[in-house]
This record gives structure tokens, C-alpha cells and sequence, in this order.
């Protein structure tokens, strides 16, 4: 079942409303809707092989050198991953950080510790 807040002309299968994945006030076919979901999540699955596989990488560096600070002369690879990894968490810790005070000007109420 959907988490959608939508209507179906079930006649002739299209929907229209939004949903929090990112549909908005468009007719869409039910069929169109249900290939992009399923190209959607087929991404995300080979998204998740390759964070996995970096992340076993990662996991055999630390188990044959006994910590996780990977040396560039080592695996050039795993590093310029590990450093990328880092630095786009860095930017979505920002990115966060931003709409959370853009939040707090507007004088609403947060429950952020």
C-alpha cells in the first residue's frame, strides 16, 4: 500500500495529489508511477552494493592494519572514497545546520538538544 494522500480515477487508472516521494500536483498514470518507483528503488539497491562494498573495503583495511585511517600510499582508492564520504557528510551536516537555523529565525518552536 501507498503513502500517498491522493484521488484515483480508477476508470481509467490515473492519479493526481502529491506524495512525500516526490510527486506533486500532476496526472500521473498508475503504471508510470509504479515503473518510476521500481527505477527508483533499483538505484538505490546498486547505491547500497556500492556504499556496502566500499564499507567492506573499509572493514579489511581495519581488520589487516588495525585501525580505519587509511593511508593514501596504502589504497589510494579506499582513501579518495573515505575522503569523499567524509566531505559530503560534511555538506549535509551543513545543508542540515542551515535549515535548521533558517527554522529557528522564522521563530518557530524546536525541540533540537
Amino acid at each position: 500500500s501507498d503513502d500517498t494522500d491522493e484521488e484515483t480515477d480508477a476508470g481509467e487508472g490515473w492519479q493526481t495529489g502529491t506524495e512525500e516521494g516526490g510527486f506533486c500536483d500532476a496526472r500521473m498514470s498508475l503504471q508510470r508511477k509504479k515503473a518510476y518507483k521500481k527505477k527508483h528503488q533499483s538505484y538505490q539497491n546498486r547505491s547500497d552494493k556500492i556504499w556496502n562494498k566500499w564499507i567492506d573495503r573499509l572493514k579489511a583495511y581495519k581488520a589487516e592494519h588495525g585501525h580505519a585511517v587509511v593511508e593514501r600510499q596504502v589504497d589510494r582508492s579506499l582513501y579518495d572514497w573515505l575522503n569523499d564520504a567524509r566531505f559530503s557528510y560534511n555538506i549535509f551536516k551543513q545543508k542540515k545546520e542551515k535549515t535548521r537555523n533558517s527554522v529557528d529565525e522564522e521563530g518557530a518552536e524546536t525541540d533540537y538538544p
